[in-house]
């Protein structure tokens, strides 16, 4: 089975998975990483308990503790994210200290969980993409922001850009899609100045961008791999 559920997938499709996989179907991804995992920053911690370096990132819900974080985090400007985003939704560039206390106040107001996260001027030298299957990464695009947009997501105006991933950020990337139990991800990677991180790990990766820059087809290539598997 190749499981196409993204981090809003609802609870119906994740239970339906997680059964499949339990009866033995052969999934792409299995469904405990895939339900555990949706969250944000359930992933982020298992990253960063299995030796994986993480952005500085902070979960917290109101009050005196969101000064705190934003004070951690180096001030502002800071990055909030929701907790189950996907293609670049929900993900807010707060350049004030009054603005990103509103905004996290107002989500979580409507039980919506907030990731902040330390904004790393860097990683606009650095953004990559990276699509991992099995053990090995099958390319990497360089992604870069629109003029009038910070995020670098392909879709929202992102230009993508084919690069030659150099021998550690695959390790990287691989070994971070492992940690998470994933046999198909897209792993996200920035330069911070303190040496790249891994932003994130999508559990069900969009490839329209990758085909286009690779001229290649990624959704043949993911059949293949599982029907290796059978």
């Amino acid at each position: 089975m190749i499981n196409r559920l993204s981090s809003l997938a609802g609870e119906y499709a994740v239970q339906v998975l997680t059964e499949m996989d339990a009866a033995g179907a052969l999934c792409v991804n299995p469904g405990k990483p895939t339900a555990e995992f949706r969250h944000k920053f359930a992933a982020l911690q298992t990253l960063e308990k299995s030796g994986i370096p993480i952005p500085e990132t902070r979960l917290v819900r109101g009050g005196q503790d969101l000064n705190k974080a934003i004070e951690e985090l180096g001030g502002p400007p800071v990055v909030l994210k929701y907790a189950r985003g996907a293609q670049g939704l929900g993900v807010i560039w707060a350049e004030s200290r009054d603005t990103a206390v509103s905004v996290a106040e107002s989500l979580n107001l409507i039980q919506y969980d907030v990731l902040f996260q330390r904004y790393y001027p860097d990683a606009r030298k650095l953004d990559l993409r990276v699509l991992v299957l099995g053990d090995k990464a099958i390319g990497a695009v360089q992604r870069v922001a629109g003029e009038a947009d910070f995020r670098s997501n392909f879709h929202r105006g992102g230009m993508l850009y084919r690069y030659d991933l150099p021998p550690e950020l695959e390790k990287l990337a691989v070994s971070a899609s492992g940690a998470l139990g994933l046999h198909f991800s897209g792993v996200d990677i920035i330069e911070t100045g303190r040496g790249p991180v891994v932003l994130e790990v999508n559990l069900s990766p969009g490839f329209e961008g990758f085909d286009k820059v690779y001229a290649s087809d990624i959704a043949t290539t993911v059949v293949e791999w599982a029907k290796s598997r059978i």
